[in-house]
């Protein structure tokens, strides 16, 4: 008789939707994963984007001979300067919006004209300089005003000083600079075939209420140089005249209030130098000679003991076709400039020493102007035709460089991996390069699991293998308890406990170190050689009641020999033997401090998961091995390890991950500076903790806002690969110890 077993409908249904669910369940994970990763990817993208321009209108300009122009902070007025007038138009319609005699104005003699000028962008001034060595500076006075539905741009010039160089000789360049009451201007005077250079310290007196009297000359003095000078330069800071000779030399001078002071001569070369023009700072300044090759140079010290002096460090700046003039438009928002030869001309960004744009005009350019909110280029051609230029480029310091080369930053002495998003003024250089996030974190997970790892692997191995069940039951809970400690407790025990402990007590820690394993082994090894008549007086998982009371006087021990260790060793003080005998700073918040507390965030997971791999070993495989003679100790280092090796692994990996993304404890512990330094007592800055101080502050979409998307994502491909090596040789070791 047979009989078929039918299984209920209702079963299979719910096996066949359980099927699907789980399947669906796991794209959806993935789908999740790739859809976050594709986000991340959106933010980052823009850093690598080239500058986007497009052109607005072009105008006539109605000036004839222009010697410099200038806008308003909105683009709205062009401003020129020529030998007789200064004009305004209308940057949207090209239309005059006023015409101002400078005779009339400037009250000039009757064959008296304006033969240089100088417009200072970030002080809306000029400076003019005429043909019987006098000078003026012209308030330009912009505002904005709301008439009707729209705001409009006004302007209301007026004379800020007349001032006389005592010479009757004109005046072929001048240039100008002020920084609150410092106010220096520096001029070439054509005097036959020589130039002399002028240099004159205005002053402006104000009374106990705050009312400023007239700007008046205080002291002038003439400069006396070897060769003919082609280009004076005034620092915008008031405090440095630069002055480029005939011959490729470039000297310079401080001024403070007395007679400028030479400090500095530089060689660029043998080629004359057509531009001399500072960045964004006055730390920096560009060159470009006849040959269109553009030098950088910034200041820094060589080492303590040398003064701080200009010295070349950008050299990788893209030539420019030759051409009979060169001409230069720097940003007062970041470091980015223009410069343009004949026909072409390209934006630059000084700290990443890349090109962000270049342009071919057809007719020949005579001047060229960044707008003063970066969002503009103007450019003026031969013909008097002034074209403008929206300027998309929100990323202009951000290139492969930025984030993972070297980069010669203003101030230092060499190139160098540096992330330091703000500086103490906004003319600062943004430093972001990952790699110092990047070694921080590798560096607190090494530590992290070199402190986390063996604890864990043989706390399991003797809790698995050896320790009494009913001990067991007791342990392994506790464990997992502890994995539910929250991050920010431990990373505040960390610091306000930990910290200043192993600061004061790191000689008797050393002691604790070698002491304990050294006892415990020489207790085990005691132990070993007790008769098994002695040995079944203890029961089984019990045997390290025996070894409590040693490692205790142990600890005691070692804690006291500490200080005389130290006293010895270390010359009465550890702190001061390793900042002064190996040079290495010791921080109270360092990676030793990390390692310790996110020990304990760590060795939970990495103990509850290799007890469980090391207990599924089948039961016959241990019977075997002991009924064939092999101690517990060689059965479970021989057998039971082995086995088990896959789940330990696996273990090991998710710590791994866990010490990787841990962000509150290293936050507290870590001290948060980004610095690259193999010392055990220094801190770091790890990716996750830059993006948890960073992140709120960041001002959305802008550099320093993607940027840390960018470290997200790094962090994210860190996790990726190392999980993706992780269960490969997670799959390899386990076949390879399979049981049949």
């Amino acid at each position: 008789m047979s009989s078929t077993l039918k299984t209920a409908k209702r079963t299979l249904l719910v096996d066949k939707f359980m099927s699907v669910a789980i399947k669906v369940c796991g794209v959806g994970i993935i789908a999740a994963v790739m859809c976050l990763l594709v986000y991340i990817s959106y933010e980052v993208a823009p850093l690598v984007q080239k500058a986007k321009i497009e052109h607005v209108k072009t105008i006539k300009l109605e000036s004839s001979k222009i010697h410099d122009w200038g806008f308003d902070e909105w683009s709205n007025v062009p401003t020129t300067i020529d030998s007789e007038n200064l004009i305004f138009q209308s940057a949207k319609t090209g239309d005059v919006l006023q015409t101002i005699s400078l005779k009339e104005f400037l009250g000039l003699n009757k064959d008296e004209i304006i033969s240089a000028a100088d417009y200072n962008q970030s002080k809306e001034q000029f400076v003019a300089g005429s043909n019987q060595g006098r000078f003026f500076i012209i308030d330009v006075n912009y505002s904005r005003v709301e008439k009707g539905d729209e705001w409009v741009t006004v302007f209301a010039p007026s004379i800020a000083g007349k001032f006389n160089f005592q010479s009757k000789h004109p005046i072929s360049a001048i240039s100008y600079g002020a920084q609150d009451e410092d106010k220096l201007v520096g001029a070439l005077i054509q005097n036959g075939e020589q130039e002399e250079v002028k240099v004159a310290y205005l002053a402006q007196e104000v009374d106990l209420f705050g009312n400023a009297g007239d700007l008046e000359i205080e002291e002038t003095y003439d400069i006396q140089l070897e060769n003919r000078v082609k280009s004076i330069l005034v620092s915008n800071q008031a405090n440095m005249i630069s002055l480029a000779d005939n011959k490729g030399k470039l000297t310079i001078f401080h001024c403070r209030g007395s007679k400028p002071e030479k400090f500095q001569e530089e060689a660029l070369g043998d080629v004359e130098n057509t531009v001399l023009a500072p960045v964004l700072g006055d730390m920096s300044l560009i060159t470009v000679d006849k040959q269109g090759a553009v030098v950088g140079l910034s200041m820094y010290k060589e080492n303590e003991k040398t003064p701080l002096l200009f010295h070349k460090t950008k050299l990788e700046l893209e030539a420019m076709p030759a051409g009979e003039t060169f001409r230069y438009s720097g940003s007062t928002r970041n470091k980015s400039f223009l410069l343009s030869s004949d026909k072409t001309i390209r934006l630059y960004n000084f700290t990443t020493e890349q090109s962000r744009w270049e342009y071919t005009a057809k007719a020949n350019i005579t001047g060229i102007n960044i707008s003063k909110k970066y969002d503009n280029i103007f450019i003026l051609d031969e013909n008097n035709n002034l074209s403008q230029y929206n300027l998309n480029d929100p990323h202009p310091e951000s290139s492969w460089k930025t984030f993972f080369g070297k980069i010669h930053y203003e101030g230092a002495p060499e190139e160098s991996y540096k992330w330091e998003s703000t500086g103490g003024t906004d003319e600062a250089e943004s430093k972001m390069s990952m790699i110092p996030l990047v070694y921080g974190t590798l560096k607190a997970t090494f530590y992290a699991m070199l402190f986390a790892t063996p604890l864990a692997l043989f706390a399991a191995l003797y809790t698995s293998q050896f320790l009494h069940p009913s001990l067991k039951k007791i342990v392994k809970p506790t464990m997992e308890i502890m994995a539910s400690l929250p991050s920010v407790i431990i990373g505040f025990f960390g610091a306000i406990w930990l910290a200043p402990k192993v600061e004061d007590k790191f000689p008797s820690i050393i002691a604790l170190l070698v002491l304990l394993p050294l006892m415990t082994m020489i207790f085990g090894r005691i132990q070993a050689k007790i008769p098994l008549g002695s040995k079944l007086k203890c029961a089984n998982g019990y045997e390290f009641f025996w070894l409590i009371p040693v490692l205790v006087i142990s600890g005691i021990v070692a804690w006291k020999l500490g200080p005389v260790f130290e006293n010895m060793i270390f010359d009465h003080s550890f702190k001061s033997w390793w900042n002064h005998s190996l040079g290495m700073k010791y921080e109270s918040k360092n990676a030793i401090i990390v390692g310790i507390s996110m020990g304990f965030a760590v060795i939970p997971i990495i103990f509850t998961i290799t007890e469980d791999a090391l207990s599924n070993v089948p039961q016959n495989l241990i019977s075997g091995s002991l009924a064939l003679g092999a101690s517990r100790w060689q059965t479970a280092v021989k057998v039971v390890l082995p086995t088990a090796s896959a789940g330990i692994f696996s273990a090991i990996m998710i710590g791994l991950g866990r010490a990787v993304g841990e962000t509150m404890i290293v936050l507290f512990c870590c001290g948060g500076t980004s610095i690259m330094e193999t010392n055990p007592f220094s801190g770091m800055r790890t990716l996750s903790v830059n993006l948890a101080t960073e992140l709120p502050e960041a001002p959305k979409d802008g550099t320093l806002f993607r940027a840390l998307f960018l470290g997200a994502l790094l962090l994210f491909l860190m996790t990726f690969v190392i999980n993706t090596i992780a269960e490969i040789l997670r799959q390899y070791i386990r076949n390879k110890y399979k049981v049949v």
